[in-house]
């Protein structure tokens, strides 16, 4: 009986001191490499709103950027993560597309304090001084966003136990693979020169080493869809958090959609880590990802592919 007892506790201990590794694994990487300044306990009231930004020709993206940044915080908001904006890997018709070059989160009290101050007429003119704005609320449960990664944690002991064959490092899919995955016929309103040039700029990614060298972060403003549409996704999805579990990256933030302008009809916002550039152009041209991708399937999608700023405003 004493055996079992000590036997327990050393698995407890073990577990726990598993968690810890996983969570300052994390945190690690929020800080370090996304400069992402979320604090992990904040108030139920909270309220979060994602920003995406057009800056006018010829402005400096880094000025322009600092300038939002400065005008929010005044006001008491705090801005937790700022990207360049580099692709737009999926675009969705519920929201303009004018090519937007930045993305923020911001952290406010509750959603009065947001209204407030988008509704002063200094918030208007700092907006205005972009060619181009739109904002979608976020509802980011605590408990949720801190349980995400202690799951991967989970998924990555599945796949030893299950000796399941390792995702990383990518094997290269054949070229004529890989651009079929950018056909236009598999999203409806794309031509030929538009799928061409979506890949190409997958390609330059890799140019982005300044900013992008240790991290990336996709935005998606997601529609879940049809119950049929999420179960085809479910392997995608499986996949994908085997990978992002197996080499310590993945969501960031997660929270549910709120609509701010217009009629956009999302169900979830979520940030979505990546280490790199490099990693991820070779992610999306690897034998991995082009085996599952066609399983993708939601009602709806708006990715953007970011590179962190925060940390140079």
């Amino acid at each position: 009986m004493k055996f079992l007892v000590w036997l327990a506790g050393i698995l407890v201990l073990v577990a726990l001191v598993a968690a810890g590794w996983q969570h300052f694994r994390y945190l690690k990487a929020r800080r370090e490499f996304v400069s992402d300044r979320q604090s992990l306990f904040y108030a139920p009231s909270t309220f979060h709103v994602v920003t995406l930004l057009k800056t006018r020709p010829g402005a400096n993206l880094l000025e322009e950027v600092g300038r939002f940044k400065r005008a929010v915080e005044s006001a008491g908001a705090k801005v937790v993560y700022a990207g360049k904006a580099v692709l737009t890997a999926l675009s969705s018709s519920q929201i303009p597309e004018p090519g937007w070059d930045a993305i923020t989160l911001t952290q406010f009290d509750d959603p009065a304090a947001y209204a407030t101050l988008s509704g002063s007429p200094e918030y208007q003119k700092t907006l205005g001084e972009f060619e181009a704005n739109y904002s979608i609320g976020m509802n980011r449960p605590v408990l949720l966003n801190l349980a995400i990664h202690q799951l991967l944690l989970g998924l990555k002991i599945s796949d030893l136990v299950r000796r399941a064959p390792a995702r990383y490092p990518f094997v290269p899919a054949a070229r004529e693979v890989v651009a079929a995955e950018f056909d236009p016929t598999r999203e409806p309103g794309r031509s030929e020169a538009d799928a061409a040039q979506r890949y190409a700029r997958i390609q330059a990614m890799t140019e982005e080493q300044e900013f992008g060298r240790d991290a990336v972060l996709i935005v998606n403003l997601v529609k879940e869809g049809t119950s049929a549409q999420r179960a085809a996704n479910s392997g995608y999805g499986r996949e994908m958090m085997g990978l992002m579990a197996e080499q310590g990256h993945g969501p960031m933030h997660v929270g549910k959609a709120v609509t701010l302008e217009g009629e956009a009809d999302f169900d979830n916002v979520i940030f979505v880590y990546y280490p790199g550039v490099d990693y991820m152009a070779q992610m999306v041209s690897s034998e991995f990802f082009t085996g599952i991708v066609g399983g993708k399937q939601l009602g709806d999608t708006h990715a953007t592919v970011t590179v962190p700023l925060l940390g140079q405003l």
